[in-house]
C-alpha cells in the first residue's frame, strides 16, 4: 500500500497540505468514498463541516426524522462482515440510530484519522497548470490534490426563506436542518411549523406530543404548509434481519423480495449487488 501520510508545500501564503484525493463532507457517500480510496492505496483528507460525522442524519434530527425505506436497504453492502454485526432496531430507523450507524462504520473501519472536523470548506478552484485542486476552508488552511470529491448531498443545506419580520422576531426559532443537539422544551408554547409537508408532518406532530396541555385539551398548533400522519418507525425483533443477513452471506447479493414486508411499497422493487 501507499504511503498515505500527507505532505506539505510552503508558499508566501503557509504551507499547503499535499493529498492525492480529497473528499468533501464525512456524510453516508463521503465515508464510502473514503474507505474506498483508503483501500486503493491514496492519501486522503476528508473536510467536515460538522463537529461529527453523519452527514444528513448529524444535521437533521428535528422529532420524527427518520428513514423513508425499510433500514436494510440504506446499509452499507461492501463489507459483509458489517452487514452481519449490526442489527437495525426499526423498520424505519430514526435520526439517533442512523448517526449511531454512521459513527460506528467510522470506528471500525478506522476512518476518523483521515476526517477533519469543523472545517467547513470556503472554496475550490482547479489549477489547469498543475491539473489540481486547490481547496480553502474558512480557518484559512489550504490543500491540494488531483482528485476532488465533493460528497456535500442536497438533504442538509440548511435555507431560510426571506419572511416578513424575520429580522425583528423575538421569539425561539429553529431550522430542522440545524435542529439543537439537546431537547427542545415546547410545554406551554404553540409553535408553527413552515415547510416541505413532510417535514413539517412530522416534527409538527412530533413536537405537539412534546407539549402536554395543562387543562387536558390538545395543545394547539399552526401548520402554515401541508400536513399528514407521519409514518411510525416501529420495533423489530432480531429475527427480522435475518433473511438479509442469510442472502447477502450466501452470495453477496440481496434481492429484490428479501426482508420485505408484506404491502411495503417504499422504494420498492430493487435489486443491491455488493
Amino acid at each position: 500500500m501507499a504511503n498515505i501520510q500527507q505532505s506539505a508545500t510552503a508558499t508566501a501564503q503557509g504551507p499547503i497540505e499535499q493529498f492525492d484525493a480529497i473528499v468533501i463532507g464525512a456524510g453516508v457517500s463521503g465515508l464510502y468514498q473514503l474507505y474506498r480510496l483508503r483501500e486503493l492505496g491514496l492519501s486522503v483528507r476528508c473536510f467536515e463541516d460538522g463537529s461529527g460525522v453523519g452527514g444528513t442524519w448529524y444535521w437533521n434530527r428535528y422529532p420524527g426524522c427518520r428513514f423513508d425505506s425499510e433500514s436494510e436497504t440504506y446499509g452499507y453492502s461492501w463489507s459483509k462482515e458489517l452487514l452481519q454485526e449490526w442489527d437495525w432496531t426499526e423498520h424505519y430507523s430514526g435520526q439517533p440510530e442512523n448517526e449511531k450507524y454512521l459513527n460506528y462504520v467510522a470506528d471500525t473501519f478506522n476512518l476518523r484519522p483521515n476526517i477533519q472536523l469543523n472545517s467547513r470548506v470556503k472554496s475550490a478552484i482547479y489549477d489547469e497548470q498543475t491539473n489540481r485542486w486547490e481547496v480553502q476552508v474558512e480557518s484559512g488552511q489550504r490543500a491540494r490534490a488531483q482528485f476532488l470529491i465533493a460528497a456535500v448531498g442536497i438533504l442538509s443545506a440548511r435555507y431560510t426563506p426571506p419572511f416578513a419580520g424575520i429580522d425583528i422576531f423575538q421569539g425561539e426559532s429553529y431550522h430542522t436542518s440545524r435542529w439543537p443537539q439537546e431537547k427542545v422544551d415546547f410545554t406551554g408554547k404553540s409553535p408553527s411549523f413552515s415547510g416541505h409537508p413532510i417535514t413539517v408532518r412530522h416534527a409538527g406532530t412530533r413536537s405537539s406530543r412534546q407539549r402536554p396541555s395543562a387543562s387536558g385539551r390538545p395543545p394547539t398548533q399552526k401548520f402554515i404548509s401541508g400536513f399528514a400522519k407521519p409514518r411510525r418507525g416501529y420495533r423489530t425483533t432480531s429475527t427480522r434481519g435475518r433473511p438479509w443477513k442469510s442472502r447477502r452471506k450466501s452470495d453477496g447479493r440481496c434481492m429484490k423480495n428479501c426482508g420485505r414486508s408484506p404491502g411495503s411499497r417504499n422504494g420498492w422493487p430493487i435489486s443491491v449487488t455488493s
